[in-house]
């Protein structure tokens, strides 16, 4: 498997300008470090009673800061 097909979209995403990270390779990185939260669940690092709320403002920050405006979201 070649490293870049595993996660195609962010390539797309900064030549067309959506992003304000320029690296591909850097959105990979932050969509691959969200799944050590995910992967968290049911563990001692991430609290039972705040890993739902944990999860969903980490995925909301990341698409939030990602994106240059809301409309480009709703496209991918």
């Amino acid at each position: 498997m070649v490293y870049g097909q595993v996660l195609p979209q962010p390539d797309q995403w900064v030549d067309s300008g959506v992003t304000r990270i320029d690296d591909p390779d850097i959105i990979r990185g932050l969509f691959r470090s969200s799944l050590f939260v995910t992967q968290a669940h049911e563990t001692p690092v991430v609290p039972d009673d705040a890993y739902e709320a944990i999860e969903e403002a980490l995925i909301e920050t990341i698409v939030a800061g990602l994106f240059t405006n809301e409309e480009s979201t709703a496209s991918q």
